[in-house]
């Protein structure tokens, strides 16, 4: 009699075990991480195979975050601070190294770069992020492969490539409180198999929070204008030029 109670109890536990565990297979294949490709050492490899502090999004990220901007980003990277400096320039620090000169002769320890190439003293703290493939930052000294004024970190941005299989496109905007209007677009055209072209585009105009009284106008309102046209070329397998 005991073992004729034993063998009902198994054979009724069996299929409950069996669908906890292809219950938990499926949910740790549905909080798997996806697998993020960066450039941080100059060629292509998994984010979590790189032996660097890097922060990388790609622009759905972006989106989902809310970064819009260089100065959004601080929120969303560990040991990154930005301020908006004085007159036109833009304050980076990370993990406390920040340029605290003033003067349009001293280099910044946060090295700015766009598709690999170093912008000299951008004024990032107004560049959106416009269609952009992802934006990756480096935390730490990276002179070994960046070279100079990196000695605080990198923050590298990488713009989408046109692409040759369809079109596709995008546009959006929205509006708020001191009659803000933001909007921007991009579209991406095919022309042949080897040959493909991407424009894109993006606007945001704002009062601003504060009027000089003598003046009679405001002295902190936006009015920003962003463009971009790339071009990409694939003669062969072994040649990718890209013109932006």
């Amino acid at each position: 009699m005991n073992v004729r109670v034993q063998n009902r109890v198994s054979t009724r536990v069996l299929p409950f075990a069996l669908s906890a565990l292809a219950f938990s297979v499926q949910s740790y294949a549905q909080n798997a991480l996806e697998e993020i490709v960066v450039t941080a050492e100059k060629r292509e490899a998994s984010l979590q195979e790189t032996p660097l502090a890097v922060s990388a999004f790609s622009q759905d990220m972006l989106d989902q975050a809310l970064i819009f901007n260089a100065m959004d980003m601080q929120f969303s990277v560990p040991n990154m601070l930005m301020s908006k400096g004085n007159f036109t320039g833009a304050t980076i620090s990370l993990r406390g190294i920040g340029q605290t000169a003033v003067g349009s002769s001293a280099d910044a320890p946060v090295g700015i770069h766009m598709n690999g190439v170093y912008l000299n003293a951008p004024r990032i703290f107004e560049t959106g992020f416009l269609d952009v493939e992802r934006v990756e930052v480096l935390r730490g000294p990276q002179g070994t492969t960046y070279g100079r004024n990196t000695s605080g970190g990198v923050i590298n941005m990488i713009t989408a490539k046109p692409q040759m299989d369809s079109i596709s496109g995008m546009a959006e905007g929205s509006f708020g409180s001191y009659s803000e209007m933001e909007g921007r677009a991009h579209i991406n055209i095919p022309m042949g198999d080897k040959f493909a072209m991407r424009l894109g585009g993006y606007t945001f105009k704002r009062d601003g929070f504060v009027e000089d009284e003598n003046l009679g106008k405001d002295v902190d309102d936006r009015d920003m204008y962003m463009g971009r046209i790339s071009l990409r070329m694939t003669p062969t397998d072994a040649i990718d030029v890209n013109l932006m």
